[in-house]
């Protein structure tokens, strides 16, 4: 695992050391279980870094500092004070004691959809628990909670009615360590289906019958393509909206009312035919 190291001064300054440490250490000693570390570099590379190789090779024991971090975390994984200083003919080595150790970084919960469920009631949950192990999965919705490896793995876990639900995942042995997700299911499907039929009551066949699925997704708009008012419709694939028209070819355009991209078309030309 690669670290940046940085030395804080006795006056509090702090410099950076921009050389690739040969090895890094980090362990816990002793009853107390001190945290220490060790840091060795190259002493031909650290020379070519004067204030670098300075700040490492005239470490004052008791005063200056060590601090490692990782690019991927706002906290450094190691701050403690310097024990010892020491160099043979190919490498210079700090060790330091103190500190908190290495902490592990945010635990990642990601909720989806599973495209094999048809309904579109069903989700893949994965927990990544950034090496920490097993992790606990709450789906929301009053059922068991599951347990997790906490690798990424996605499980399935299906929900029995439409809504919204909160899934929250938790980390088995430090349960301060949790994410949530909020989740709406059924997810809609890419497809908004329109079925236009000629209205049974109007004997002349001018008048379309329009029905419009919506894959669960709620209420539609409906555009007749004559320059007439558009129409709300409940999307729900059963419910009909008539409009009646006059001789000609038009354009019907259905449009999702929460999520305009979705839209759909159809051509018709009426009369429709016997």
């Amino acid at each position: 695992m690669s670290y940046g190291v940085v030395i804080r001064q006795a006056d509090g300054s702090e410099v950076e050391i921009p050389v690739e440490p040969k090895k890094t250490e980090i362990a816990q000693h002793g009853e107390d279980a001190v945290l220490v570390a060790c840091v060795a570099w190259s002493k031909c590379k650290l020379k070519e870094h004067p204030r670098a190789a300075a700040a490492v090779m005239y470490a004052f024991p008791g005063r200056e500092t060590l601090i490692l971090s990782r690019g991927d975390m706002d906290e450094p994984v190691f701050s403690g004070v310097v024990t010892a200083v020491g160099y043979d003919d190919e490498c210079v080595f700090l060790k330091a004691a103190g500190g908190e150790g290495p902490q592990p970084g945010p635990l990642s919960l990601t909720v989806e959809q599973d495209t094999s469920d048809p309904a579109g009631l069903t989700v893949l949950v994965s927990v990544d628990n950034d090496g920490e192990g097993e992790v606990s999965i709450d789906p929301g919705d009053g059922t068991p909670v599951v347990s997790h490896p906490g690798d990424g793995t996605p499980v399935s876990h299906a929900y029995a009615t439409a809504g919204t639900y909160t899934v929250t995942a938790t980390d088995v042995d430090q349960p301060e360590r949790t994410a949530q997700q909020s989740v709406s299911v059924p997810f809609p499907s890419d497809t908004l289906v329109i079925t236009v039929t000629a209205d049974a009551s109007d004997p002349n066949r001018l008048t379309a019958s329009v029905v419009a699925d919506n894959k669960g997704a709620g209420e539609v708009s409906i555009g007749f393509g004559d320059g007439s008012p558009v129409a709300a419709n409940p999307g729900d694939g059963v419910t009909a909206t008539a409009h009646p028209y006059t001789a000609g070819t038009y354009v019907i355009t259905v449009t999702d009312v929460d999520q305009p991209e979705r839209t759909a078309q159809q051509e018709i030309t009426v009369p429709f035919p016997a």
